[in-house]
């Protein structure tokens, strides 16, 4: 295509390329200069014009001495979503397209949406689990992709019949405009964990909403946890029509009552426009209450059935590591489950201490990153404390710092239970699962899918805990059944 294509007044120069990372080969390319958390694009335009770009966006002052095509705009996040879609030819302008946004639950609502919606029409996944779609599944380090990935990736995704994508966006995702392009026809918001939840986060929290919102009003179904402290604000922010669901409020649009809670799965009932249904699902624990709920209005709102959306969720797959139950015949009970965030821990004790006998004991693995303080590494134990009746420390992406340290720091909120630290964490689900008695249940908290570990050598692979404590299970089955 050509520069003047994309603007107006610019001369017709080829070109091949759209990047913001100055390090790649840029032939014949335009170099946005990017604003991130941690760098800024504009520091590196000179790297950017070694490396073959004909052209900067820029929106600050920055040096243009050196031979190139400067292109000064308001906004280069905006200028970049625009020029991104022209370049790739409006991938998402005719696919359904779902945000997710929240602090805990993103990626579980995704999932039972793409396990519902696949038996409609052929529907992908851009989130913390990666890219999926049809056969294709792809890693990826961030739960959020750039502006130019999504763009590269619905490109492909439309090109091959793919009709619908789910995108999970992170706390960062909607101010660094990320999701601008995407062209969604649903925004789901989940939750705000307490963690999350100060005044200045609240705010900004609320404005960057806000403008999502106002950017797609018109076109957008907004489908919102009235239980949730942002919801009264965003919903007197502007005139939005909302769609809500909730637990604790029987105004919502979808709401849930007469809720049960076992150790195979859930049942509620779901009100909703004037009738009264039951869901039953073999997801664990009320979190995935209101994932289920987020899933059914959104889903209802964008004109499915809700009889035939109510009969899917019963099989609907938690996706690996999210509230995971590990089920191989044994008599004891695993459950796996990535969540960092103090609700997501307290849901997941809170589900263990409902359904374990009291006769029984919850044994919970977990550990922390070197980038957690020290103040947060204390109210883990504390929480751990409460519900746990052993707790085994362990690493998770410890980085350079002692897996020890962080251990004795998490412990000193550990005032009344047995605790052992494991540093190995292969070693411990290892230990764990020897140690289960018949009706025990092992919670492995904090990492959850994450099929790598990061210590002081840098990113190593790591099995996972789904498939660490699959491989000791069946260890240990076969060693009592050689007993036999």
């Amino acid at each position: 295509m050509l520069l003047n294509c994309f603007f107006k007044d610019a001369p017709p120069v080829e070109i091949k390329q759209i990047s913001c990372d100055s390090r790649m080969p840029m032939e014949d390319c335009i170099f946005f200069c990017v604003r991130g958390i941690k760098d800024d694009g504009h520091s590196f335009i000179k790297e950017a014009i070694n490396n073959g770009a004909k052209v900067i966006v820029y929106d600050k002052p920055c040096d243009t001495s050196l031979p190139c095509i400067y292109i000064k705009v308001n906004n280069v996040l905006d200028v970049l979503n625009q020029v991104a879609q022209k370049f790739y030819d409006y991938p998402g302008k005719n696919m359904e397209n779902i945000v997710i946004a929240g602090s805990n639950g993103r990626n579980a609502v995704a999932f039972i949406l793409r396990d519902i919606i696949k038996h409609y029409r052929r529907c992908a996944y851009i989130g913390s689990y990666g890219i999926e779609y049809g056969d294709v599944k792809l890693l990826s380090n961030e739960p959020t992709l750039t502006i130019l990935e999504n763009q590269r990736h619905l490109k492909v995704m439309h090109d091959q019949g793919v009709e619908a994508c789910l995108f999970e966006a992170d706390s960062y995702a909607m101010d660094l405009q990320k999701l601008d392009g995407v062209n969604p026809k649903a925004l789901i918001y989940t939750n705000t964990s307490a963690s999350d939840g100060d005044r200045q986060f609240i705010e900004d929290h609320v404005n960057s909403l806000a403008r999502y919102i106002d950017h797609f009003q018109e076109d957008l179904d907004i489908i919102f946890n009235m239980d949730d402290p942002l919801y009264d604000q965003i919903a007197n922010y502007h005139d939005y029509h909302i769609v809500t669901f909730a637990i604790n409020d029987d105004n919502a649009d979808f709401y849930a009552d007469d809720i049960n809670i076992t150790a195979d799965g859930l049942s509620f009932y779901l009100h909703c426009f004037n009738s009264t249904y039951q869901v039953i699902s073999n997801l664990l624990g009320l979190q995935n209450v209101y994932n289920l709920l987020a899933a059914i209005a959104t889903l209802v709102e964008r004109g499915y059935p809700i009889d035939e959306v109510i009969a899917a969720c019963k099989n609907v797959a938690s996706p690996e590591g999210v509230m995971e139950k590990i089920a191989l015949g044994q008599k004891y009970n695993v459950v796996i489950d990535s969540g960092t965030t103090y609700e997501s821990m307290i849901n997941v004790l809170r589900y263990a201490r409902k359904v374990v006998n009291v006769k029984h004991r919850i044994i919970v693995l977990f550990g922390l990153n070197s980038y957690s303080n020290h103040e947060k590494r204390e109210r883990f134990g504390t929480i751990l404390d409460e519900y746990a009746d052993l707790v085994i420390l362990t690493e998770d992406d410890p980085y350079e710092e002692a897996v020890m340290q962080i251990a004795h720091d998490i412990e000193k909120g550990i005032k009344n239970k047995p605790t052992v630290v494991i540093e190995s964490r292969e070693d411990a689900i290892a230990m764990a699962i020897e140690l289960l008695n018949s009706g025990d249940m092992l919670l492995c908290l904090g990492k959850g899918q994450e099929k790598y570990m990061y210590r002081s050598l840098g990113r190593e692979q790591y099995d996972g805990d789904s498939a660490i404590a699959k491989k000791y299970i069946k260890k240990r089955m076969e060693e009592e059944n050689a007993i036999i």
